[in-house]
């Protein structure tokens, strides 16, 4: 195809943009494994990082970032992190950001 477009997806908390990023993924990789003339493996067909919130005893205390294609997470910002940089309330850790989400949007 030669393109490689990018997609962002934003809204409101608990509008579902998790749900469609997941729906989304898992079609574009089924999709791929299905067309004859691709390697049929659907791995490095998409990739990037998402977020999630991290949840202790039914509230949300944090939010880990995944890399989409390798599964591997870090926690980016934490109640806990003892952190000058600050959101919200939530510590900031940007080495992870940096071990995590940089590779996977590169």
């Amino acid at each position: 195809m030669g393109i490689y477009p990018k997609i962002g997806i934003t809204g409101l908390p608990r509008s579902g943009k998790s749900a469609v990023l997941d729906k989304v993924v898992s079609m574009v990789i089924e999709e791929h494994k299905a067309d004859p003339r691709g390697p049929g493996t659907g791995s490095g067909v998409i990739g990037g990082m998402r977020t999630e919130a991290i949840i202790e005893d039914g509230e949300r205390v944090g939010y880990a970032c995944i890399d989409i294609e390798t599964g591997e997470s870090g926690v980016m910002a934490h109640r806990e992190i003892d952190s000058r940089n600050r959101i919200l309330g939530y510590g900031i850790d940007p080495s992870e950001v940096d071990r995590v989400g940089v590779p996977a949007i590169q």
